[in-house]
């Protein structure tokens, strides 16, 4: 299979670049502020997770197998989950530590953008937890 990640995370960035593209507490909301899936036509800003999923249905397609789905979705989670900062904690749920990253109360936009950023740039690199 070909590696979707450098494209699954630029369409994440594209995704959540602005701050009223972001959202926390949730995978998206509608423009009403409302909770919706992240695939919903409603939806008009996402988390990390949210984003991630929308990214991977823009990227792969409504006829995507199941199977590349899931081997694309680890992938790019694992590209993320291993930029996440040094000092957040990890744990085997890889997917709950993202979340928790987004959620956290002192993250900002600019550390979810940094944190899509740090795992583009981990795809040319060797990956090592900041």
């Amino acid at each position: 299979m070909i590696d979707l990640r450098p494209s699954v995370l630029e369409r994440m960035r594209v995704l959540l670049q602005e701050p009223e593209q972001w959202t926390r507490g949730t995978l998206a909301r509608s423009v009403l502020g409302n909770s919706v899936v992240p695939l919903s036509d409603t939806a008009c800003c996402w988390s990390l997770s949210g984003a991630l999923a929308r990214a991977l249905y823009d990227v792969m397609g409504p006829r995507a197998a199941q199977c590349d789905w899931h081997a694309a979705y680890e992938a790019a989670l694992l590209s993320l989950w291993g930029a996440l900062p040094s000092d957040h904690p990890r744990t085997t749920r890889r997917g709950l530590d993202v979340d928790g990253f987004n959620d956290f109360p002192s993250t900002t936009h600019a550390c979810v953008l940094l944190l899509v950023q740090d795992a583009l740039a981990g795809l040319s690199t060797p990956a090592a937890p900041r």
